[in-house]
């Protein structure tokens, strides 16, 4: 993950022997009654704006479908009714590089701004360049026990 405020940027390098139907989600957000919200599923975003709240889900490369789900109620713990951003795609056999980037933001000129604005991917060499450099290894069989 890398921070690109208000965005996080998520980059998953995947692995398989076989092709793959991949779902990957945003930030829920609460959902209201009736059609009080709005949703956006396009090519490479999904986006859901509530009353209150704004949450995106953007493909940096392009590639997957977006859409805003609207979970089943009472599949969220803090609010019943949600709405997630989505992005849905293949993954080929081999090795794929997917590049999202997420952010979820009160209703406002901030987030309209962060919805016009998401930021580029990130040159892969160089983000590889960096964590042979600074990288620490987060392996849960390193980390020291806790219980």
């Amino acid at each position: 993950m890398l921070p690109a405020n208000p965005w996080h940027i998520r980059v998953h390098r995947i692995t398989t022997p076989r092709a793959l139907h991949a779902t990957e989600g945003g930030f829920a957000i609460g959902r209201a009654d009736l059609n009080a919200d709005s949703y956006i599923d396009a090519a490479g975003r999904g986006v859901a704006k509530s009353l209150t709240d704004v949450s995106a889900i953007v493909d940096l490369a392009g590639q997957r479908a977006g859409r805003a789900h609207r979970a089943y109620p009472n599949s969220n713990l803090i609010v019943s009714k949600t709405i997630v951003p989505q992005l849905r795609g293949e993954i080929g056999a081999g090795t794929t590089v997917l590049m999202t980037a997420a952010m979820a933001l009160p209703a406002g000129a901030l987030a309209e701004a962060a919805l016009a604005g998401p930021p580029a991917a990130p040159d892969i060499a160089a983000l590889e360049a960096l964590f042979a450099r600074e990288g620490v290894d987060v392996s849960a069989i390193l980390v020291p026990e806790r219980f």
